[in-house]
């Protein structure tokens, strides 16, 4: 139920967002069990945790490399397809860290909220 209802959204859900969902389906499934269930999907390839700084994570099912453009008003998370972000030369290795992949994230205004600030200047 858990992956249906993750793959059933359009937007990048949290945990709590599944769980509220999953329980209007199943009201006896315990919270622990719909977050076990999502670090289960992501550990095995099936889902994504995606986090911004200041922010729950939120879970995706989109696997291939993609960015976000996240709103900095409401924290809407909107899939971003850029085949020149994709293509960017990794950093050198200098510091030891090895990277496996990356994804970018644009921090702005949405369409509504930035309609909504221009509403109230």
């Amino acid at each position: 139920m858990v992956l249906e209802t993750l793959s059933s959204r359009k937007d990048h859900p949290t945990a709590e967002q599944i769980f509220l969902d999953v329980k209007s389906l199943a009201p006896e499934i315990a919270k622990t069990t719909v977050y076990r269930v999502l670090e289960t999907l992501c550990e095995y390839g099936m889902a994504r945790k995606v986090c911004h700084p200041g922010a729950a994570a939120r879970y995706e099912l989109e696997m291939h490399r993609h960015h976000h453009l996240v709103c900095i008003d409401c924290e809407k998370m909107v899939d971003l397809e850029d085949p020149n972000l994709d293509s960017l030369p990794l950093p050198g290795n200098s510091s030891g860290f090895q990277i496996e992949d990356y994804s970018i994230q644009f921090r702005g205004l949405c369409k509504d909220c930035a309609l909504k600030q221009s509403e109230i200047a």
